[in-house]
């Protein structure tokens, strides 16, 4: 049987291939987590508001997230991208909402998504929503 010798560059290189691919694969697979805080109401008494809602809420963290919306049917009505606010947080309004039942999902790249359901927009009020993200 003839055994054949890898030239010492070869066999480095095979080595950090596999070393890179590693770490880019960890690299890719972690997630972080997004949780909600408690959801708490505020009226709203403005005529321009009559019968509509919003859903609000701040995330203190850097990350760029999308809020969507979905009707009590799973159709999605409405979604915004979380805007730059003061301190580091990032702030989210979806408005001109109707009132009932709806499911709000947050998406942000590196984290799981997060989902709540059965959330209920009110007429002349604000659903606030505050979130927080955490690897």
């Amino acid at each position: 049987m003839t055994c054949r010798v890898l030239p010492k560059v070869l066999v480095v290189s095979f080595v950090l291939v596999g070393l890179l691919g590693q770490s880019m694969l960890k690299a890719q697979s972690t997630t972080g987590k997004i949780e909600a805080g408690k959801p708490t109401y505020a009226a709203k008494p403005r005529e321009a508001w009559k019968d509509k809602g919003r859903i609000v809420g701040t995330a203190r963290t850097q990350v760029p997230f999308t809020v969507t919306v979905s009707d009590a049917s799973g159709k999605q009505v409405k979604s915004a991208e979380a805007q730059a606010g003061k301190d580091g947080a990032r702030v989210y309004e979806v408005g001109w909402l109707e009132p009932g039942v709806c499911t709000l999902r947050v998406t942000a790249e590196g984290y799981t998504p997060l989902q709540l359901e059965k959330l209920e927009v009110r007429a002349d009020q604000d659903l606030r929503v505050n979130l927080e993200f955490t690897k």
